[in-house]
């Protein structure tokens, strides 16, 4: 399996920064939810480190994740933001999109609100696993000058490229394609990953993967 080379791999790939994503690799249930894309403010911003793996069910692929040798082994981290601008780009289902302009909410985000590079690597063939065959796996790989490290590969990537996500901080204005991930009109306690009894006290929850600075 590839794994990141700080210099050989960077200087093979095509860098993007603060890359707004169309869809999200690995997960195809969302190809089927609308894809809404928001410019917010954050309002408070909750970061959380997972020491402990936490193991997901490797029935679905969507969620296998390759730990790396130390913590945090995954970070949840979670943002309550005011919608300044929402637009629906795709709603391929027709269903409800139950937010707009001037509400809040809370994103869910993929990887971390902190700065972050995101290695996506072409696996053609998928990746065979302890999981079985996969068709995309991401790996916390490690933290580097303050920069947290993934690998992302994927059979749907047709070459290397690098995202560079430059972290948030309340105050913080950002762009980004959204996807519904909990609607409720009232407050609610989710387990997300390995952090467990969430309060999400600005409903609905949204799934952010990358995002730009604006």
């Amino acid at each position: 399996m590839k794994k990141y080379l700080p210099l050989i791999l960077v200087f093979g790939t095509i860098i993007i920064s603060g890359c707004v994503q169309e869809a999200p690799s690995g997960e195809p249930g969302l190809a089927m939810e609308p894809t809404i894309e928001i410019e917010a403010s954050v309002i408070s911003l909750s970061p959380f480190d997972c020491v402990e793996r936490f193991y997901r069910s490797p029935e679905n692929v969507s969620l296998v994740i390759e730990y790396n040798a130390t913590p945090p082994y995954e970070m949840v981290d979670i943002a309550v933001i005011k919608l300044d601008k929402v637009t629906v780009i795709a709603n391929p289902q027709n269903r409800p999109v139950n937010i707009k302009e001037g509400d809040t909410a809370t994103l869910r985000f993929r990887y971390t609100s902190r700065p972050a590079q995101i290695f996506k690597i072409p696996a053609p063939e998928g990746i065979v696993s302890p999981y079985g065959k996969l068709d995309s796996l991401t790996t916390l790989v490690a933290e580097v000058d303050g920069n947290f490290i993934y690998n992302v590969e994927s059979s749907s990537f047709e070459e290397e490229y690098v995202t560079v996500l430059p972290g948030i901080s309340i105050g913080s204005k950002l762009k980004a394609n959204v996807w519904s991930s909990v609607e409720s009109e009232e407050p609610f306690t989710v387990g997300l990953g390995c952090r467990k009894g969430v309060e999400i006290t600005h409903p609905p929850l949204l799934k952010v993967y990358e995002y730009k600075l604006i």
